[in-house]
This record gives C-alpha cells, sequence and structure tokens, in this order.
C-alpha cells in the first residue's frame, strides 16, 4: 500500500502593511495527500519573533533535531501580539486551541517532540479562538506559539489555520516571517512548511498632484492641487 501523507503549506494574506496598519495575516493548509482517512490533525504555528534567523528554532524528525533558522529572518521594531486564529476546511469546527508564552527559540516546531506531549518542557495552555484563557496567566501580548488540534482529516482534505497578528509601533522596513508543522495519526513523521514573510514597506507610491505652471518641482503658493488623477501601474 502507498503510505500515508500529510502536506503543509503556509501563505501570507497580508504581504505588505504600512506603519501601524492591522492585522498582519498568516495561512497554513494542512492537506491529506493519500486515499486513507487521517485523523488527529495537530499543527503547531511559531509567530515570528525577533532573532529567528539567526537563534531560531528546532524541528525535529524522529531521533533527528534540525536547527531552523526562518530564510528571511524576521525584523520589526516595536512589538507584536497575538490577535485571532481560525480553521477553515476540514478544520472549521472540533477544534482545540493552545497556546504558549514559552521563548520562542527554545521551542520546538514538530508536534511530535517529546517538549510538546503533557508534561513536557513545553507547557500549553487552553484557549479559545481569541487568546489563552484567564488561567493561563499570560495574555495575547506574550504568546509566541498558537496550536491547534483535533479535526479528523479525510483522504484529500485540507485544513486551513489562520493567524491573525498585532504590530504596534512598527517602522518601515520591518520584515515578519511564519513558519508552521504539522502532524496526524496515520503518517509516520510531523512535516514543515515554507517560510513566507510580511513586509512594512520602504516606500510608498501617491500623495499629492499639482499644476505645476512654471515646471520647477515645487508647489507654489499660486499653484492649486489637481483632482481626479488616475494612475495606471504597469
Amino acid at each position: 500500500s502507498i503510505p500515508a501523507t500529510l502536506f503543509i503549506s503556509k501563505e501570507v494574506n497580508t504581504p505588505y502593511r504600512e506603519e501601524g496598519q492591522s492585522p498582519i495575516e498568516f495561512t497554513s493548509y494542512a492537506r491529506n495527500g493519500s486515499a486513507e482517512d487521517l485523523t488527529n490533525i495537530d499543527i503547531i504555528d511559531i509567530l515570528p519573533f525577533n532573532g529567528d534567523g539567526s537563534d531560531g528554532f528546532n524541528f525535529s524528525v524522529a531521533s533527528t533535531v534540525v536547527a531552523k533558522k526562518r530564510d528571511l529572518p524576521t525584523s520589526f521594531n516595536g512589538t507584536l501580539a497575538f490577535l485571532q486564529a481560525s480553521g477553515g476546511h476540514a478544520c472549521s469546527a472540533g477544534v482545540t486551541w493552545r497556546y504558549t508564552n514559552r521563548t520562542a527559540s527554545e521551542l520546538d516546531i514538530a508536534p511530535t517532540h517529546v517538549s510538546n506531549k503533557t508534561g513536557g518542557a513545553t507547557t500549553w495552555c487552553v484557549g479559545t479562538d481569541t487568546g489563552p484563557n484567564a488561567e493561563c496567566g499570560y495574555d495575547n501580548s506574550e504568546v509566541t506559539a498558537v496550536r491547534l488540534s483535533g479535526p479528523d482529516l479525510n483522504a484529500d482534505a485540507t485544513c486551513s489555520f489562520n493567524v491573525k497578528l498585532t504590530p504596534l509601533n512598527n517602522k518601515k522596513g520591518d520584515v515578519y516571517t511564519n513558519t508552521a508543522s504539522a502532524f496526524a495519526q496515520g503518517v509516520t513523521l510531523p512535516t514543515l512548511s515554507n517560510d513566507v514573510s510580511a513586509f512594512v514597506p520602504t516606500t510608498l507610491l501617491g500623495d499629492f498632484v499639482w499644476i505645476d505652471a512654471n515646471s520647477n518641482g515645487i508647489q507654489d503658493d499660486d499653484e492649486f492641487g489637481a483632482a481626479g488623477i488616475r494612475v495606471q501601474l504597469l
């Protein structure tokens, strides 16, 4: 028989965000690529953090530990806080949401790693799609990773996992890079997504149009704005 397979891919829903614009949004897609049903999908998403291209985090496959460093390192000013998560397709219902505030560089993103099991080094606290419960002892600003688990994946079914984040006091040139890992009962090993990034652009197209009567490139006092000007990008 053909071994069961589980694929995961990641996309950025908001590739560009201006300074102060919110939210930053990423979506993971875990797909059952076999003819056999899989059960208990389990996905861990480590949020962007400064140092994820140098310190990184671990991705363990069986006895092999891979030091994962994000291809385009996250680098942002200010702060970044978890805002909301949602599941779609096969994960639109029956999801358990869990969170951790453990230092991101100490995490192992593989759901199967011993640190992510009950009693492991990483404490996963139950919450809702809007964040950890009060009993967890921390709020959304301290969340470093989000975990979706529970639903089954029928043959060729897909589970989508969306994460929204709130940046504060960011600046032009900031970068936010995101990754996730998935596992389900019925496959042998966890799988790791691609890295995707959201950017705060350093340039802006737009501003103000006026009739430059003397062609000096400066808006003089007697030169007024022009309305209804259409800009076409080619």
